[in-house]
């Protein structure tokens, strides 16, 4: 006799698109099929934001038949586990279910304000309001230095695997024409 009170899981990843805002982080997890008394948020004192789901098996009508594909009778789940920003407001952080995704909203502190400097102050023509573009440029320059940083960490990341690739061709080409040096000396 079956033991009807076991049950079989499919554990799956599912689909997450992170967008990362001046003032919050939205993460939105695809969880379709689920309800929302299905899901499970939390964020421990750590830190740690804990997104989990489980449901039944599709369709399931209580009548174990067993012409029934093994797959349709495991509950799915899921579990992610991931670190919040430090910057993130874990005390203040939400979730919304809406048309099966939930939506994880994450407020980050203010970012502090930039003060200009008195160069920045003096190139403000009088009469003129100032440019909106330029009234963040700390930022801006902030944001295209952390760039170019990335870009040039990137560059020295495939010039090494470029400089490793090209040893060991090298390598390869020395030991095949010493081998063949060995087999036309001594045959």
């Amino acid at each position: 006799m079956a033991n009807l009170g076991a049950r079989s899981y499919e554990d799956f990843v599912p689909y997450c698109k992170w967008q990362s805002f001046e003032d919050k982080d939205i993460l939105e997890v695809h969880s379709q099929g689920f309800r929302k008394d299905q899901l499970k948020v939390q964020v421990n004192n750590d830190g740690v934001l804990t997104i989990s789901g489980e449901r039944p098996p599709e369709g399931n009508n209580n009548n174990n038949n067993n012409n029934n594909n093994n797959n349709n009778n495991k509950w799915k789940r899921f579990r992610q586990d991931m670190k919040v920003s430090k910057e993130c407001l874990t005390n203040q952080i939400h979730a919304k279910f809406s048309h099966g995704v939930l939506y994880i909203t994450m407020p980050k502190t203010t970012p502090p304000v930039n003060i200009p400097s008195q160069s920045q102050q003096n190139d403000a023509t009088p009469g003129k309001p100032a440019d909106p573009i330029n009234k963040d440029q700390g930022l801006i320059k902030d944001s295209a230095e952390t760039s170019k940083n990335n870009n040039l960490s990137s560059k020295l990341k495939m010039k090494r695997r470029i400089s490793m690739r090209l040893v060991v061709a090298v390598t390869v080409i020395v030991m095949m024409a010493i081998g063949g040096y060995v087999t036309y000396r001594y045959s």
